[in-house]
């Protein structure tokens, strides 16, 4: 079943390499062609977890900071999916890590939510924003706190002080 109205986009999703490569010989210009929600190839390859055609697209020079129609990139996609080999090749191309969605939420907040503690760890390497609230006023900790995900509350604590002083007044009540 296609994820999206673009075939670019299901080959990448799909893992089909060698079709996809055919494909963009054809068309270049659809490395970077967003589908009806605004996703592109490299958008929906970190969503199929396809360490090796996101690899190819960001060779040939996919927009690694692309955003679809409610502002989610490659990063965001990649951290919440959990792929640990994307995420660094995402970080290693230049996304940027600190880049909200619609609802304010980050990498680390997607990342956070789902345990994902080698991704947490590489966001805060590559400089992610640990205390940075969404549109409902929550933080990555909030988030990880919430779900008891305990070594990734440790993470964010190690890193930074306004969630160290947080949990003090938490747990001060």
């Amino acid at each position: 079943m296609p994820v999206s109205n673009e075939v670019v986009s299901n080959l990448a999703y799909d893992g089909r390499l060698s079709e996809l490569q055919e494909y963009l010989a054809e068309d270049p210009a659809a490395l970077n062609r967003p589908d009806a929600d605004g996703r592109s190839p490299l958008h929906w390859a970190c969503s199929g977890s396809k360490e090796d055609v996101t690899s190819f697209l960001l060779q040939e020079g996919a927009n690694v900071n692309a955003e679809d129609d409610t502002n989610w990139t490659p990063l965001i996609i990649a951290s919440s999916v959990g792929n640990a080999s994307i995420t660094a090749s995402l970080l290693s191309s230049g996304a940027i890590v600190n880049v909200s969605n619609n609802t304010g939420q980050t990498t680390l907040h997607y990342a956070a939510s789902k345990n994902r503690v080698a991704i947490v760890q590489q966001l805060l390497a590559g400089g992610g924003i640990a205390d940075t609230q969404d549109s409902n006023g929550d933080t990555a900790l909030h988030r990880a706190v919430a779900k008891g995900h305990v070594q990734v509350v440790e993470e964010l604590l190690r890193v930074c002080p306004c969630c160290v002083m947080l949990c003090r007044i938490v747990l001060c009540m």
